[in-house]
């Protein structure tokens, strides 16, 4: 049976809404809102142009390449995101691992170091959508929270560290936190009293600024301000000034192919993909979670493809979700992308009228990059995991401390580590609880270790395994099993495994179970399980353990009930 004409048009609508989310939102736009838009794009790119100015130049590249990172992939992000709250826009921790590919490859500012850099960001963008294909949005769950922003911490502090040589005067080009202390005791020489009493005191007024709510962004100010500084007091010789500023629009362009260099880059922009795509994803959900939208990742990894492909024709270099802007959306009300179009069309605007940007002191920049990253950090995670867990804690602090140590591209292969690590020691120690019950209450079942008044069963040993049991934990739990047995000192004539909690078991854990059996067989000992899943009794009778299945209600009390009478083969 066809379907109507206009069921089909309405199916082709929702399927191009999903690739095209700007369809979607556009379509229930309320004129309300738009006053909210206005606003919150122009409160936007008002804090987003000191920052990208300044993560430029931490990037190795001039300030208006910055600004244009400001433009074509805001307005990507904006047709193609599906987050209608987050902001995309530069960050430190992006732009010090773009210098710390492209600066081994190319001369800052030559043509060379554009095409790398245009390169860098296509590469960015095609790992993205081939991701998406992939569908591997959701390796986005398998990254430790507390190691992302333990790396993310480390490399906002690396990046704070090799600004205040510019704050003061001193130059700094240390990548890792020792080479940029190293560069700013050697480079003291340079620093005089005035250069430092202006980055300290620009410094200061940003931090004040930045703790009362003002209509306009304190980095705004401090830029504005220290601009008309420099031009009423005539420090124009004596203060490093940012510059002429490019006056057009970003260069559309299509670098050449250079299958050797991108190969060199390759490792560095897989980098940067997944540095992009955690933050923006955990920025995303937790903006979704606030206002109960939806976030579909492998939709989110589409549109992070899309803004970075823009970012690569576009003259900027890669870029993702950024916090801080994303609160100064949420405060100024902004509703919907709408946004973050009026903020790309400001930035445009600037860019007509770089002789706004000239005058502007590279120590006041530095001030807003230095406060800037600071202010991304997450710094409550920290006494949160001193609360819940001081392991977790140990993992957000080795993965800061390697930033530190090692620079931002070796930092995040050892936070890719730290992950790993936390994996693995999640999977190798599942938790086996040993289970008793009540004298008033037979049929109910509690952990021994964690209530009193409870009781074993005479002759068996009830445990329950709280995990799934596969080939990382099935000789480890076969192991500790026997471990316990041996311990016992009352008789035991047989072991009760409760999989009520393990959502899986594959070959390698049956085949350990079947062990097992036989083992305990020998020794006089039955073996049971009690609560399977539906799906683990489906692969238990498969592998041919169906000896070990309950017959009917499988729960704990019929089981023992069942082997108090016998009914289970010992082998």
């Amino acid at each position: 049976m066809a379907l109507p004409a206009a069921s089909a048009g309405s199916g082709r609508r929702r399927q191009l809404a999903k690739v095209l989310p700007i369809l979607d939102w556009s379509r229930g736009y309320r004129r309300s809102w738009l006053p909210r838009d206005l606003l919150g794009g122009v409160l936007g790119a008002l804090a987003a142009i000191p920052a990208a100015m300044g993560f430029a130049r931490v990037a190795g590249l001039a300030p208006h390449v910055g600004l244009y990172t400001l433009v074509l992939p805001v307005l990507a992000y904006a047709v193609f995101g599906t987050s209608r709250r987050m902001v995309i826009a530069p960050s430190g921790v992006v732009a010090a691992l773009v210098a710390e590919i492209l600066l081994p490859l190319a001369a800052t500012g030559t043509a060379r170091h554009l095409q790398l850099l245009a390169l860098l960001g296509l590469m960015s963008g095609a790992l993205f959508l081939l991701a998406a294909a992939l569908r591997l949005g959701l390796l986005e769950t398998f990254v430790s929270r507390p190691v992302l922003h333990g790396y993310l911490a480390g490399s906002a502090l690396v990046v704070a560290l090799t600004q205040v040589g510019p704050m003061i005067g001193a130059r700094s080009e240390g990548r890792t936190a020792l080479a940029a202390l190293g560069d700013l005791a050697e480079n003291t020489g340079t620093v005089t009293a005035g250069r430092a009493a202006f980055g300290l005191g620009a410094l200061l007024v940003l931090v004040l600024l930045s703790r009362v709510r003002l209509p306009i962004p304190a980095a705004a100010l401090v830029l504005v301000g220290g601009a008309l500084l420099v031009r009423l007091a005539g420090w124009s010789q004596s203060l490093e000034l940012v510059g002429a500023v490019g006056r057009s629009l970003p260069p559309i362009r299509v670098p050449a192919f250079d299958a050797s260099a991108m190969w060199s880059m390759f490792p560095g922009a897989l980098g940067i993909a997944a540095v992009i795509f955690f933050n923006s994803a955990a920025i995303a959900r937790a903006r979704a979670a606030e206002h109960g939208e939806h976030v579909p990742p492998n939709q989110e990894l589409f549109a992070l493809g899309m803004t970075n492909l823009a970012t690569g024709i576009g003259g900027g270099f890669p870029v993702g979700g950024s916090a801080p802007d994303t609160a100064i959306g949420e405060r100024s009300g902004a509703k919907t992308p709408l946004a973050a179009v009026v903020s790309a069309l400001v930035v445009i605007a600037a860019l007509f009228s770089g002789w706004l940007f000239e005058r502007i002191p590279v120590a006041a920049l530095s001030a807003v990059v230095l406060v800037t990253v600071l202010e991304s950090v997450a710094w409550k995670m920290f006494p949160r995991l001193w609360r819940f867990d001081r392991r977790e804690l140990a993992f957000f602090l080795v993965a800061l401390s390697a930033v530190l140590a090692l620079g931002f591209a070796r930092g995040l292969l050892a936070a890719v580590a730290v992950n790993i690590a936390m994996l693995l020691r999640s999977a190798t120690r599942p938790r086996l609880v040993e289970l008793g019950r009540r004298p008033e209450a037979p049929e109910s079942f509690e952990d021994l270790e964690r209530s009193s008044g409870l009781q074993p069963v005479p002759g068996v040993l009830l445990l329950r395994l709280e995990s799934a049991l596969f080939f990382v934990n099935a000789t480890l739990v076969g192991e500790e099993i026997l471990r316990r047995c041996g311990k016992l000192a009352r008789p035991l004539r047989a072991v009760v495994l409760d999989l009520g909690t393990t959502p899986q078991v594959d070959f390698t854990g049956c085949l350990m179970l079947e062990e097992l059996r036989q083992e305990l067989a020998g020794k006089g000992i039955a073996l049971a399980v009690a609560n399977p899943l539906d799906r683990v009794r489906e692969a238990l009778e498969r592998f041919g353990l169906q000896s070990l299945l309950p017959d009917g209600a499988g729960d704990l009390g019929r089981v023992i009930e069942r082997l108090g009478r016998g009914g289970v083969p010992e082998g």
